[in-house]
């Protein structure tokens, strides 16, 4: 196919491989280089998937004047100067959730894609999920008469990343994730109640995070992950036409 999407993946860990995986199924997508500071990983990847070319640096990467688009599959807080280098270098981007650790950051992210006339695009899969999409039509065609409160709740059964047996410590570091059950659960929940709602207006928000469950990890993984991100967190947000959001 002539006019496949050139794409670029910066980051070649847990998701950016599923990220290649679900690109393999696309048939106007094609993957031309992988970019991870771990050379021997990424070198891996692309042989699995017979993906050409190979870096380390993502700014060689964006030299390339075939790739139009790039896939930053990073910790939370690369997305931001990653995004914008690329951006800057004239590329789309689709970016993993959360858009940053930071509201400055994402808003960041967002004035310099509209300046630039980029397409900048965060991973909020479930937006798209059936369940997602017969909500939206249920509450467009007024099935639910007026919505004037909501709430979501996640608990992830299988606990948390590395101290829990699974993942890497980068994601309980907030150095390299930014945070912790907010960042990496919440962001869904959110991102899909403000869709759902018609993307109100926020008027305020408060809430809270906690660290409290420090006796029921592996010792180890606590001290080698040095562990510093919140396992809970709640909030409520008062939105636009009398919407409250717990």
């Amino acid at each position: 196919m002539a006019n496949r999407v050139k794409i670029g993946i910066i980051g070649t860990g847990q998701i950016g491989t599923h990220h290649i995986e679900n690109y393999m199924q696309i048939p106007e997508a094609e993957i031309v280089a992988v970019c991870d500071v771990r050379e021997d990983v990424a070198r891996a990847i692309a042989q699995k998937y017979g993906i050409k070319d190979v870096y380390t640096d993502y700014h060689e990467m964006l030299k390339r004047d075939d790739i139009t688009s790039v896939d930053v599959c990073l910790h939370n807080r690369f997305h931001c100067p990653v995004t914008l280098d690329a951006l800057k270098a004239g590329k789309n981007v689709y970016c993993e959730k959360p858009m940053s650790w930071t509201y400055k950051e994402a808003k960041l992210m967002y004035d310099t894609a509209k300046q630039l006339g980029r397409m900048l695009h965060i991973q909020l899969g479930t937006l798209y999920a059936p369940e997602a999409r017969a909500a939206k039509r249920l509450i467009d065609d007024g099935q639910l008469g007026e919505i004037y409160y909501a709430k979501a709740i996640h608990y992830r059964r299988r606990g948390r990343p590395w101290v829990d047996g699974y993942g890497s410590p980068a994601f309980v570091n907030t150095s390299t994730s930014g945070g912790g059950a907010m960042l990496d659960m919440a962001v869904y929940h959110i991102a899909r109640i403000v869709y759902l709602l018609g993307n109100p207006d926020l008027i305020s928000v408060s809430g809270g995070v906690y660290q409290k469950l420090w006796g029921n990890m592996y010792p180890d993984r606590r001290e080698s992950g040095k562990y510093n991100v919140e396992e809970l967190g709640m909030g409520l947000a008062r939105l636009a036409g009398g919407v409250n959001f717990w």
